[in-house]
């Protein structure tokens, strides 16, 4: 590789989708000011430039979105570049590297109880929740799977600490569904009253990007299990079981209040975190495989290329936030 051929156009060949193809070419050309794109091109960029390109954007007056998947567009060059061993780092990823200003959100009335959160109000929400104890932790954790996976509530409680793999290069949580009528052979998932829960078949699969995996790690660290229950009860009357539909509800209700956004639910926060993705270069196509409105098929090697571009890596929320604070 590096040769006379662009390494641009390798990538974006790999790309499923056309408007993708088209847009990251795009974008990748105007970063390099070239088309033809070598190794030694790429070995010479730094964080700066990389930063300096996307503050020109901000100040020519480029839209929030356009600057984001300009951001993605680098972010996911440079993480193939790396896999391919031209380069050894991804300076897209740097620590430096400006957020796009997001626009203000807006303060009427129907907009603040309804409709999808804006960037603004979702990183201002998962940065509000203390991650100091292992109550907040858990809360985050959850916060950010339902944003980045667009989990639905059901699906959220019965996420496993064992429920997360690999894919190639690519974490994935599968995604447990309730069969009606049997019974789980889990001991580890009993009821007090000594009834077993509902099997939990596989219903779908996410893509779980690397800052949000950071915090489940937390939260399984803290539960200290190896299989079971991920989220569980810190209540004295329910302590280390799985927490409830009802008891999700309440934490994102709570999440929400504490920095006034009236009538957060779940399901307003999945909504959020697919509308953040669309705004940020995903196509309608990988937000509808990614909120999983079709069944989802078994995992192959044509799955795992679409990993490469999953709406999970548009949401880009929380990415900055340590594991114990904000």
């Amino acid at each position: 590789m590096g040769g006379p051929v662009s390494l641009v156009e390798s990538f974006v060949h790999q790309k499923e989708s056309p408007h993708t193809r088209r847009a990251y070419r795009r974008d990748l050309r105007a970063f390099f000011g070239q088309t033809e794109v070598t190794k030694d091109l790429v070995c010479g960029v730094d964080h700066d430039d990389i930063d300096a390109f996307l503050a020109r954007g901000e100040s020519s007056g480029l839209a929030e979105s356009t600057l984001r998947r300009r951001r993605s567009a680098l972010r996911q060059f440079f993480d193939w570049l790396t896999a391919e061993g031209v380069v050894t780092s991804n300076p897209a990823r740097h620590g430096r590297i400006r957020t796009p200003m997001a626009r203000p959100a807006s303060t009427s009335g129907q907009e603040k109880s309804s409709g999808p959160l804006s960037r603004d109000q979702a990183e201002k929400l998962v940065a509000s929740i203390d991650g100091s104890t292992a109550v907040g932790r858990r809360n985050r954790a959850l916060v950010m799977l339902v944003l980045h996976c667009a989990l639905r509530r059901g699906e959220l409680v019965r996420v496993n600490v064992d429920d997360f793999r690999l894919v190639g290069r690519y974490r994935i949580l599968e995604i447990r569904d309730s069969e009606s009528g049997s019974t789980s052979i889990s001991g580890s998932d009993q009821t007090k009253s000594g009834h077993q829960d509902k099997i939990e078949t596989l219903s779908g699969r996410a893509k779980v990007p690397e800052h949000v995996y950071r915090h489940v790690q937390a939260v399984r660290m803290d539960v200290d299990v190896r299989v079971g229950a991920l989220f569980r009860s810190y209540s004295n009357r329910n302590r280390g079981a799985r927490i409830t539909g009802d008891s999700v509800y309440r934490v994102v209700r709570d999440a929400g209040q504490a920095i006034d956004i009236d009538a957060l639910t779940p399901d307003r926060l999945r909504q959020t975190g697919l509308q953040l993705a669309l705004e940020s270069g995903a196509t309608g196509d990988q937000v509808r495989a990614h909120g999983r409105y079709a069944a989802s098929a078994p995992y192959s090697a044509r799955h795992e290329e679409r990993l490469r571009d999953s709406a999970a890596d548009y949401v880009e929320v929380g990415e900055n936030l340590s594991i114990s604070g904000a």
